[in-house]
């Protein structure tokens, strides 16, 4: 009767760092996460992610895209499609905030 709030302090006091959303992103693109309703899904996908080999998903098409956009360094691009999971607009958002790519070199 009491768990939802013994969860509910925990909940709040875990911060997201650059690397648990990429890790999060990542078992996003290749499937590998539990259902929202198995508790802590999050370590257990960060925790899959980590342990398969990466496959790289064919974003050709919103690459192409991005470059009629006006964004020509393709390195970039792939980088914010895949840190956002495929999502054209909020990859072209982050690159256009003045991300730069280089959030691995911030931790």
């Amino acid at each position: 009767a009491n768990q939802s709030a013994a969860t509910t302090p925990a909940a709040s006091s875990t911060r997201i760092t650059a690397d648990m959303f990429a890790q999060a992103m990542q078992a996003a693109m290749t499937g590998n996460f539990a259902s929202p309703s198995a508790g802590n899904s999050g370590a257990a996908a960060a925790a899959a992610a980590s342990s398969e080999p990466v496959r790289r998903p064919d974003f050709s098409a919103q690459l192409a895209t991005m470059k009629e956009m006006g964004i020509v360094d393709e390195g970039l691009a792939m980088k914010a499609l895949e840190v956002m999971g495929g999502d054209i607009q909020a990859a072209v958002d982050l690159i256009f905030s003045g991300w730069l790519g280089d959030e691995d070199s911030m931790n």
